[in-house]
């Protein structure tokens, strides 16, 4: 298992991708932010399209296996959680989604 604190950086924090193998559990500990998840049908959002959630200080929340996510702060926070996945998860189970711009969200 991976268990990693990560805090945001200047422009968001994640980069919209997802996990073919296994999954991943959140729990925001500072800041917050919005969620993004879709599902990924053959390595492409579904048609169904994304879903944006509010996320805030103590909530949590787990993403499926072919579940695209990406996790973006407010402009005015950093953002720090913990996230527990498998331990391959981020070396051969990894895979982004090219051409995603989700930063026009942040202020939904």
């Amino acid at each position: 298992m991976n268990v990693v604190i990560m805090a945001g950086g200047t422009s968001g924090l994640q980069v919209p991708h997802y996990h073919k193998h296994g999954f991943d559990f959140f729990v925001m500990l500072q800041g917050c932010g919005w969620l993004h998840t879709a599902d990924v049908e053959d390595g492409q959002i579904s048609a169904a399209g994304w879903r944006h959630q509010r996320l805030e200080r103590g909530d949590s929340y787990s993403i499926e296996t072919n579940k695209a996510h990406c996790l973006l702060k407010d402009q005015s926070n950093d953002l720090v959680f913990l996230n527990l996945s498998p331990a391959a998860h981020m070396s051969t189970d990894y895979f982004v989604l090219e051409e995603v711009n989700l930063i026009s969200t942040r202020d939904l």
